[in-house]
């Protein structure tokens, strides 16, 4: 799957790491979806920031925000991240995505861009066993909403090739993560007639230290969807 690289503004990224565990956990599977070239589940424009930028919201213990800008080629951009403990996000928080955003059109770099490992989970502090099978649902399910709106399929008709409800596959394109395990993802995917198999690869950082493998799911979609199985998900 094409993706673009995700880069960190200034403290957007030590800001991300402070979020609860759930926050950041659903933080990571929006970002991810939107290095894939989809919306996150919960958004609304930005604007007042600059042209292109979104607000990613997450309602986990609280609410927490995102700020990001996709529409360049080079990458995505994490502008800034914080808790909202207003009605509306303040004159303060608005007024710093700005300024960062006009670092990305070529002012003057006041504040630093942290480029990401490559899987936003280890940007997030999680630990590499749990960042590996997080990115794993992630790209599961960037899958299966990109097969959805590939194929033009109605709720309905996914609902039949998938063999599940209607209210899954709505979950699904929404990017309700937490609904999904890796399980029932790669089940999906096998019924949606993707060939799913297993990369594994050891990553070494800093004086020849060797860090914990770390896995990836590579998909290739076959000619026709899978046999279903019978049993409902």
């Amino acid at each position: 799957m094409t993706m673009k690289p995700l880069k960190f503004i200034g403290s957007s990224l030590d800001d991300l790491r402070n979020f609860p565990d759930e926050a950041r956990r659903a933080a990571g599977f929006e970002l991810y979806a939107v290095q894939c070239g989809l919306e996150p589940g919960d958004w609304k424009p930005m604007q007042v920031v600059g042209s292109g930028v979104k607000e990613i919201r997450i309602h986990v213990l609280g609410e927490w925000r995102v700020i990001y800008v996709a529409k360049f080629r080079d990458a995505v951009y994490v502008l800034h991240s914080f808790q909202r403990k207003s009605r509306k996000t303040s004159r303060e928080d608005i007024e710093l995505a700005r300024q960062r955003y006009k670092q990305i059109g070529g002012e003057p770099m006041n504040e630093a861009i942290v480029n990401s490992s490559g899987n936003v989970f280890i940007d997030l502090g999680f630990s590499p066993d749990e960042a590996a099978i997080l990115q794993m649902r992630s790209e599961l399910m960037a899958d299966l909403r990109k097969f959805i709106k590939v194929k033009k399929l109605t709720q309905a008709k996914a609902a039949e090739i998938l063999d599940v409800s209607q209210s899954r596959v709505s979950d699904l394109i929404r990017g309700k993560w937490d609904r999904f395990s890796l399980e029932m993802l790669i089940t999906l995917a096998m019924r949606a007639g993707m060939q799913v198999s297993l990369r594994t690869a050891t990553w070494r950082r800093g004086n020849n230290s060797i860090q914990p493998t770390a896995c990836s799911v590579g998909l290739r979609p076959t000619a026709q969807p899978r046999a279903r199985y019978t049993d409902k998900i």
